[in-house]
């Protein structure tokens, strides 16, 4: 199973930024508000690889029912 928090695999390719996230088994947490079940997240903004001036933060959650 994989971990929300390493769920997020960015790359740049050219000028795009690519930005992958596996959705089955998917070992899900729920979020700091517990309003929801993260599926991936970057924990925060983190640098674009290759463009560390530019921030990405990433949140891929499902309702909790």
């Amino acid at each position: 199973m994989v971990q929300p928090e390493s769920n997020v695999d960015m790359k740049l390719e050219g000028d795009t930024l690519v930005i992958r996230v596996q959705l089955k088994d998917v070992t899900m947490r729920p979020s700091a508000s517990g309003k929801t079940m993260l599926i991936a997240t970057t924990s925060g903004n983190q640098p674009c690889p290759g463009r560390p001036a530019v921030k990405v933060g990433v949140n891929i959650y499902t309702s909790r029912t």
